[in-house]
């Protein structure tokens, strides 16, 4: 009887289902789903309507770029850019900013756009700045910035600016890590440039043969100027490619020389994907001493503040963390120790009993003595 009501449910619920299925859609709406539409907001834009006194205007400044070819452009990853001038009272400030895809485009254009006779700025702004007379050129993420003044620069409305433009995580929104092979002894901070392409490694003044480099391979390039000659720094995807490549650009150098460059100078060395590369007045020592410093392990991050770990610090770093490691177990099995056991005393002592329950009357134990009596079975 339950069996056939429990059937009767179920071909109730199957002829209504099929009724349902019937019923003719609302006019206006279609029988299949409609794919849904997402709304994508725009990006904020680059320039605020105000940076503290100043105010953004409808003019538009002589310069509304920076100045690099298209395919330059390409190269570094050029997202977007926006111009405005602003003004404060009698006073006006041009600015120009770039967003890349991520900082490695804005480093290589910040790098390539500073000029030798720049200094740092009193005051930090970005990731890195730099200032000639009214103008003021730097970096903040994937952003690069040029602002023109027409009086003294106003740091802080460009500290404002910065606090508004696009932020990037990770290794993306920093510095390359290239950068940390560069010696740093003798190295002139405004000489170094980086490529990410032909073109631009080409704009920088660089003297290797771009053919040998082989921008096919998707290298990237660090150069610094140091007071004997120039050092060159190439990362490649694989260090099969790198080995490849470092004698192809030995033997290119050594038939090649670079202008003003010595035969003693010319030294090139492979670091896993990292290939070194010296020439100009170097003697053979200096640049043999300049290219050992160059290091490379697989366990290696990226952009990491302290670059290179030698293995002897690796060493003196597990070794005090052993120790350390030590002294927290040996210090947790002494709380332990006098909290379970001095808790359990304590408990006694309080209960009128001695500390320790060895001699306890009531303590449970087997005479097993050879000269124990038999046990008497009872009837």
């Amino acid at each position: 009887m339950i069996r056939r009501c429990f059937s009767a449910v179920l071909l109730s619920v199957a002829l209504g289902a099929g009724v349902f299925a019937q019923q003719p859609a609302a006019p206006g709406t279609s029988q299949a789903q409609k794919p849904s539409t997402t709304v994508q907001l725009p990006p904020a834009p680059l320039l605020p309507q105000s940076l503290g006194a100043w105010t953004l205007t409808d003019q538009k400044p002589a310069v509304t770029d920076t100045g690099f070819n298209d395919v330059i452009n390409k190269e570094l990853g050029v997202k977007r850019s926006q111009a405005g001038v602003y003004t404060s009272g009698n006073n006006q400030l041009s600015i120009v900013a770039t967003q890349y895809m991520d900082a490695t485009g804005a480093y290589a254009a910040f790098a390539s756009l500073r000029q030798a006779d720049t200094h740092a700025t009193p005051v930090k702004v970005g990731n890195e700045s730099e200032v000639k007379g009214n103008e003021v050129l730097f970096w903040s993420g994937p952003t690069l910035v040029s602002a023109s003044f027409q009086t003294q620069p106003d740091y802080k409305a460009l500290e404002t600016l910065t606090n508004g433009l696009p932020k990037l995580g990770g290794a993306a929104g920093r510095a390359p890590g290239l950068l940390s092979y560069l010696p740093k002894s003798g190295l002139r901070a405004e000489s170094v440039k980086y490529a990410v392409g032909p073109a631009t490694y080409q704009r920088d003044g660089g003297q290797l043969n771009p053919s040998i480099v082989d921008f096919s391979k998707s290298p990237e390039i660090a150069t610094g100027q140091y007071p004997h000659g120039t050092f060159v720094a190439i990362y490649y995807p694989t260090p099969t490619i790198a080995g490849d490549r470092s004698r192809e650009l030995l033997k290119d150098l050594l038939e090649h020389l670079p202008a003003g460059a010595t035969t003693d100078s010319v030294a090139v060395r492979r670091a896993g994907p990292i290939v070194a590369v010296t020439y100009g007045q170097f003697t053979a020592e200096e640049a043999k001493k300049l290219l050992d410093q160059v290091h490379y392990e697989t366990n290696i991050t990226w952009n990491k503040p302290e670059g290179y770990i030698s293995e002897a610090s690796k060493a003196a770093r597990l070794l005090v963390n052993i120790i350390l490691g030590v002294f927290a177990m040996g210090l947790a099995a002494l709380v332990l120790g006098a909290f379970f056991g001095g808790g359990r005393a304590l408990i006694r002592v309080l209960q009128g009993k001695p500390a320790s329950s060895m001699h306890d009357a009531e303590f449970i134990h087997l005479d097993l003595r050879q000269d124990a009596p038999p046990l008497q079975r009872e009837n």
